[in-house]
């Protein structure tokens, strides 16, 4: 697990080395959704890692843009995999609390990188469990117009310490998603001041 997450960091490293402008961010608030497929994702029941299958997931958040390219959001995500070798799935739904900080802001294109803590519902065969998760977030916004941005990431969503049948569990999913962002106010236009 240590292994990912040194790629996450890596491929943050990547894509905030890609943004070399200043951060500009544009105050106040947005809705997004996106949608995604796995890339990668286990399920370790007693030290016995199972593969999950690839297949889609969704999410959907809101927030709000800071000066200075920081965004702050909430976010409602869904997570459905079949387990590889078991004849059974793995449902996740999570509730984040997500903090983004946006690259070269004014420019058309926006890397960005972003972590989030939350609470997560993970159900496989026939069993639940709640607990708290983590993620990390890296991604580029391809600004399509004063509103809208197109949104092309990556998560990293991890579930430790679980509980399931008494067994110590752990849960990790990878995806690459695509959505789409919408700033419920633009910022006012610009214009020069000519003395």
């Amino acid at each position: 697990m240590k292994n990912k997450l040194m790629r996450t960091l890596a491929l943050a490293a990547l894509l905030s080395a890609l943004g070399v402008g200043a951060a500009q961010a544009t105050e106040g608030w947005y809705g997004r959704v996106d949608v995604g497929y796995t890339v990668d994702g286990e399920i370790e029941l007693d030290d016995t890692d199972f593969d999950l299958e690839d297949d889609w997931m969704a999410d959907v958040g809101v927030g709000y843009g800071f000066m200075g390219g920081w965004r702050a959001e909430g976010e409602l995500a869904y997570r459905n995999n079949d387990i590889d070798l078991i004849d059974d799935e793995v449902e996740v739904w999570s509730l984040m609390a997500d903090l983004f900080y946006d690259f070269n802001r004014g420019g058309r294109f926006q890397p960005y990188i972003g972590a989030g803590v939350g609470f997560a519902q993970l159900e496989t065969l026939g069993e639940d469990e709640d607990s708290w998760g983590w993620q990390g977030l890296a991604g580029v916004g391809i600004e399509l117009s004063d509103r809208a941005t197109l949104d092309i990431g990556y998560r990293h969503f991890v579930l430790e310490d679980l509980q399931l049948f008494g067994i110590d569990s752990d849960y990790e999913h990878q995806a690459v998603t695509v959505g789409l962002r919408w700033e419920f106010g633009a910022a006012a236009p610009q214009f020069l001041q000519v003395p």
